[in-house]
């Protein structure tokens, strides 16, 4: 069943090492998209009070396994972006699918195309962006990590309501990922 989730990798790695330089005893954080729940468990054993989501029920699941062996207390819910998360958080982690479609992709399992294609027009980042300014406290961030392959449309969604400051960068074989901090728009 696990095997239907996106294990951890490069983008995985560089968010969680991103996301640790913001994670407070207290602070309120959400995982969007938590596949594995790494950043999720880590953010709990860091003192946060965690939300992890996923569209993904067998990663709802595997979260719920691994948080109750590290011994972290995680709401993790199962959820399509925010329809099923209530409340505003200080900080909002989302590793989304954000390559674009192409031909090559047609050999991938289709778990691994779900967690890792933006679709045509990125249709999932939008989602997120458009949505996310509701659920984030006036003073909050959202971690977000993009690829140099990543729809221009995103940065137009970006520009619309936030604040935008490039954090983390790291040069793969084929594409540059970014990890964006982004702020509400005064």
């Amino acid at each position: 069943m696990y095997e239907a989730v996106y294990m951890p990798r490069e983008d995985s790695f560089l968010m969680l090492k991103t996301a640790t330089k913001y994670f407070r005893k207290g602070i309120s954080l959400l995982d969007m998209g938590c596949g594995s729940g790494i950043i999720a468990i880590a953010a709990a054993q860091a003192g946060c009070d965690v939300v992890a989501a996923d569209i993904n029920m067998a990663a709802v699941k595997l979260v719920k396994q691994y948080s109750s062996k590290a011994g972290v207390n995680i709401k993790v819910v199962h959820s399509d972006l925010f329809s099923n998360i209530k409340g505003k958080f200080d900080v909002i982690v989302f590793n989304p699918p954000y390559l674009p479609p192409s031909s090559s992709d047609v050999h991938l399992a289709d778990t691994e195309a779900i967690a890792i294609i933006a679709g045509k027009n990125c249709e999932v980042i939008v989602k997120f962006l458009e949505q996310a300014r509701h659920f984030l406290k006036s003073n909050g961030v959202i971690l977000l990590l993009l690829s140099s392959l990543t729809d221009s449309i995103v940065e137009k969604t970006i520009a619309k309501h936030y604040v935008k400051r490039i954090v983390a960068k790291q040069q793969l074989f084929f594409e540059t990922l970014y990890v964006y901090e982004l702020k509400l728009k005064s």
